[in-house]
């Protein structure tokens, strides 16, 4: 029955059910992944484009890291609730309809074919401007890019986010090295 036996006597079993604990791990996992792949002044503009609530595509050579900076970058913005669109995988066939939708978004894409739809679709556009992340070129262009604030907010943000990367719940050992 329910007794343990002398061989479980001692060892803690997780909880299979604990998806909760499970999820915590995932987002942090993901917030993780994005800070290691970008400067803390691209997650700022990063940051500045989802409060802008504008729309966010990101490039990754996979759909795991992709997958990963989207989640991440939501994870991001908590407490606040990103309330739009997130895809971090994207099916083939509704890229197009996605990439054309008006309203914000959070995309992770990972195909060549892909950079040339966006062009395509941004060349013709008459719409809001596409925040279009690079995670391999390390690189965010787009909108959030051209709104920066005043430099002494920006270095107030930059400093409070190194303290939390360096210090927080999100240290990274090579993050902090770089900073």
């Amino acid at each position: 029955g329910g007794r343990p036996s002398a061989l479980s006597a001692g060892i803690v079993w997780p909880n299979p059910w604990d998806a909760e604990g499970a999820a915590q791990d995932l987002r942090l996992w993901c917030a993780r992944t994005l800070l290691a792949q970008l400067s803390p002044e691209l997650v700022l503009d990063l940051l500045a484009a989802v409060m802008h609530e504008e729309r966010v595509v990101i490039f990754a050579q996979s759909p795991v890291e992709g997958c990963a900076a989207a989640l991440g970058l939501v994870e991001l913005v908590a407490p606040m609730v990103w309330e739009h669109v997130v895809l971090p995988v994207v099916p083939k066939d509704a890229r197009c309809s996605i990439l054309d939708s008006p309203v914000p978004f959070i995309v992770a894409l990972s195909h060549h074919a892909d950079r040339d739809l966006l062009r395509q679709r941004t060349a013709t556009e008459g719409d809001a401007p596409i925040v279009v992340v690079h995670l391999e070129k390390k690189e965010v262009e787009g909108a959030a890019t051209q709104r920066r604030g005043p430099m002494y907010r920006r270095q107030h943000c930059l400093n409070q986010l190194n303290s939390i990367l360096c210090g927080g719940s999100l240290a990274d050992p090579s993050v902090c090295k770089q900073a």
